[in-house]
């Protein structure tokens, strides 16, 4: 039997010609790419900002829990002080108390002002969410009213600001009686009126504002009172 050896033909060495990308194509492709290349970027960015925040918050929330612990336990949510005075004193009294103590001295106490403070931390509390769903971590509201020559506070005048932490704040600053004297006395300077609910963020508010001493005329802002949280 004869095997007869099959032929085989040679490979083209013919090359297919080049399809010619045209300018409309050309452009086409290159905004397609860019959109491509922009929505996986925009994509990795939200991850990376949700572990980002996640991060974060293993550091603020045992910081707020031990915060909220100190001030139930100073009972210092709510206290009160003078504007005008040197020095931050803290008076822990409620609304009758204090109001009792300016009425029993009106040479020592009319014709000032005083604040109340009210903190509250607001970390684990899911109802407070903003627009754009966020929830404050902290909220500080700063009262400010007038007292009368007899010693009544004059509850019909006065402003009120309401302060937010947010993450973003406590890289700024932690809270502190330093620096809350401070925005006491800026309130008091330029009437800060900001009654938001979910509050004024403060690193917004320490960019617009500087506070004047009339009696050292001393000028100065936040920054002698700044203190980071560590970890941030």
């Amino acid at each position: 039997m004869v095997i007869k050896k099959l032929k085989t033909e040679p490979k083209s060495t013919k090359k297919e010609p080049l399809i010619k990308e045209s300018a409309f194509q050309k452009i086409t492709r290159l905004r397609e790419e860019k959109e491509a290349a922009e929505k996986k970027a925009s994509e990795q960015k939200i991850i990376d900002d949700a572990k980002e925040l996640e991060r974060q918050y293993s550091i603020l929330f045992p910081h707020l829990d031990k915060l909220a612990d100190q001030l139930k336990e100073k009972k210092l949510n709510i206290f009160w002080a003078f504007p005008d005075r040197t020095g931050f004193k803290k008076y822990d009294l409620n609304f009758e108390q204090i109001q009792e103590m300016t009425r029993d001295e009106p040479e020592k106490y009319g014709n000032r002002h005083i604040t109340e403070f009210k903190i509250m931390t607001t970390h684990r509390r899911k109802n407070l969410k903003r627009g754009d769903g966020t929830n404050p971590l902290v909220l500080i509201r700063i009262s400010t009213r007038p007292i009368d020559k007899n010693g009544k506070f004059v509850t019909s005048d006065g402003w009120a600001c309401v302060v937010a932490w947010d993450p973003i704040d406590f890289k700024v600053s932690k809270i502190t009686f330093k620096l809350l004297d401070i925005m006491m006395r800026m309130s008091y300077q330029f009437h800060i009126s900001a009654p938001s609910f979910t509050g004024l963020g403060f690193h917004i508010l320490m960019k617009h504002f500087v506070y004047y001493d009339k009696k050292t005329g001393k000028k100065f802002g936040f920054e002698e009172a700044l203190s980071p949280l560590a970890g941030l």
